[in-house]
């Protein structure tokens, strides 16, 4: 686990040390154990290191036995004992205990298509000296993140965003900035940047005699099914959680789980503790003031349950504002999903206790049908109401204008409630603030473009499109960040490609057995898991923003109108802002898009100088 980063030079011209050391230095949190380079004429790899798999001898970059291949890795190859005794068979000869090394061997056996044999979350770049290719790839889910920078005379690339636009200085893409109001988060493969763009998951990029070319390796086939009967499918499933949380409690380091009382998360506490039997897990649940909900107490029955090593942390809205002091500056992009908070927080509090490894639940919801948006036919949902025929709509729109502008901008198209079920954004707040009107419309077709499946009747139509959007842009995004932040590994167990490619060939019916949700996954844990956690209301590892929004109001207005940046005076229209924060119901009404808001400004002013 680290981040990389690294250049080459297509007209020429020498790496620079200076721009290796200067990447190095932006992203120190994300590898704080160690530190490597490596340059050879126009091509220059570096890294920082957090060692959690052979620490005294992992140093990257990593090379060959001949020197002529090297490599540097973030993340970790889940599967590289057993890839590491093939290749000792083969007659490889190994100089570390790394996984990272196993993947310069594979490649030296089977060039490019050796990625295919690899269990893991990575993004790497790897040198091959002989050829004069450079090779760069993320893995199949986007767990890990990478960004790129390319022009004609050269191609840079590192996994945090203000690292490389140290070297690059790209301008602010304000459209990129419009998106992430409307998203939460700015969507792949934009950037915060202009002209740096995010890998997407699966994607790789080769640079060789003169080309640029970019493929993905991996997709997700939901073509092909299997006809599984129940039992089969429950046995299938059963093996391969045991096999991933197997895998992925690999570690030269102490390891906790993240654990909210939710089905993903005491689903992984379970298991775990199955395996590691005598050893206590370290469990890890954040208890928010006025959050009213109910994790504490079902995250203190799985504890019981499992015997763990218990841990929970408090927080109030005063500690959030402290927390954000924290997190933004070390945050490469704006995110305003409230998540990202408990998750550093947890992170931050469990390498206190010596914890550098945690393991989260993230996308049980997005492979087993974890949200109500995955689910259009109930009746009276905002997604049966965004889903009526067209005429339905435009007659119900005077409506819904009446009673409030931003149902009738939501139920306009089953595209924009998707996108507002998953953001929270107040369309009509949007609408008036934003003061490109044309930036507005792009929006608005870009949830088209996006979300155009989100018409669909199929809960794995709808379940794919947040694997492939909300998961890795939002989800994996916040806890890569957020653990990253704190200089801890975040592992998603339930995200290995096999369980991933399981869940959607399985006939719909199966995986979501019985119509429920989770329906497969929860029968898979019923006799693991107390009847109380199967059963309980989704509650959602979130801050309870509006309630802040409401206690911040003064906070807000004073990072919106007097430490107002240039760009966000660019983006929007204070004056409309102003309407909306002092009128109470107005601000009940937009308190996510006020929040992301005030997020983005602190995020422009918290940016290190270039």
């Amino acid at each position: 686990m680290c981040g990389i980063f690294g250049v080459m030079n297509l007209n020429g011209a020498l790496a620079q040390i200076t721009d290796l050391r200067l990447m190095a230095d932006r992203m120190i949190h994300r590898g704080p154990d160690d530190e490597g380079f490596w340059l050879e004429g126009d091509v220059g790899l570096g890294m920082r290191r957090l060692s959690i798999i052979d620490v005294e001898g992992g140093h990257q970059p990593i090379a060959n036995e001949t020197k002529d291949v090297h490599i540097v890795l973030n993340g970790e190859i889940y599967n590289y004992k057993e890839l590491r005794e093939e290749l000792i068979e083969r007659g490889h000869k190994f100089s570390t205990n790394s996984d990272v090394e196993v993947v310069v061997h594979l490649y030296e056996d089977m060039g490019i298509e050796c990625i295919h044999k690899i269990n893991g979350m990575f993004a790497f770049a790897l040198y091959d000296q002989r050829l004069d290719r450079l090779w760069v790839a993320r893995d199949r889910l986007g767990i890990k993140p990478l960004y790129y920078y390319q022009e004609e005379s050269q191609f840079a690339f590192a996994s945090d965003l203000n690292s490389l636009n140290s070297v690059v200085n790209a301008p602010f893409d304000f459209f990129a900035l419009t998106a992430y109001l409307g998203y939460s988060y700015i969507p792949a493969p934009l950037s915060a940047y202009k002209n740096i763009f995010k890998l997407m998951p699966g994607e790789q990029i080769i640079i060789e005699n003169d080309s640029i070319r970019s493929s993905r390796y991996w997709q997700l086939n939901t073509n092909q099914t299997w006809q599984a009967t129940e039992k089969e499918a429950i046995n299938e499933l059963t093996q391969l959680l045991e096999d991933s949380i197997s895998l992925e409690l690999r570690s030269d380091v102490p390891l906790g789980i993240f654990l909210s009382g939710g089905v993903d998360s005491s689903a992984l506490a379970v298991l775990a503790a199955k395996q590691l039997k005598e050893h206590a897990v370290r469990t890890f649940t954040i208890d928010f003031t006025n959050k009213q909900g109910d994790d504490t107490h079902y995250a203190e029955i799985v504890s019981e349950h499992i015997k763990s090593d218990h841990h929970v942390i408090n927080v109030s809205a005063e500690d959030q504002l402290e927390v954000l002091q924290e997190l933004i500056p070390i945050m490469d992009e704006p995110m305003s999903d409230s998540a990202i908070v408990p998750t550093y927080i947890i992170s931050r509090e469990a390498k206190k206790l010596g914890v550098k490894v945690l393991l989260s639940g993230a996308g049980g919801d997005e492979i087993f049908g974890g949200y109500s948006r995955h689910f259009p036919g109930k009746l009276g949902s905002a997604a049966w109401f965004a889903s009526l025929p067209w005429i339905l709509r435009m007659a119900l729109f005077p409506l819904w204008s009446i009673v409030d502008s931003s149902w009738a901008l939501r139920f306009f198209s089953a595209a924009r409630n998707f996108a507002v079920m998953i953001s929270g954004a107040n369309l009509n707040f949007l609408r008036k603030v934003l003061r490109s009107k044309s930036d507005y419309h792009a929006l608005m077709q870009k949830y088209e473009i996006d979300y155009y499946d989100s018409r669909s009747k199929q809960s794995s139509v709808l379940m794919k499109l947040d694997l492939n959007d909300y998961l890795p842009n939002n989800v994996l995004a916040l806890t890569d960040k957020a653990t990253m932040a704190a200089s801890v590994e975040g592992r998603v167990p339930l995200l290995d490609h096999r369980i991933v490619e399981l869940a959607f060939k399985l006939p719909e019916e199966i995986n979501i057995l019985n119509g429920k949700q989770k329906g497969l996954f929860k029968k898979v844990l019923n006799t693991l898991l107390p009847a109380s956690i199967l059963t309980r209301k989704k509650e959602g590892f979130n801050a309870p923003v509006t309630e802040w929004v409401e206690m911040w109001s003064h906070e807000i207005r004073e990072e919106l109108f007097i430490r107002t940046t240039p760009e966000v005076k660019k983006l929007v229209d204070l004056n409309v802002v102003n309407k909306w924060l002092t009128k109470a119901k107005l601000r009940k009404k937009c308190g996510e898009s006020l929040y992301a808001l005030y997020i983005l400004n602190r995020w422009i002013r918290s940016r290190p100088s270039q």
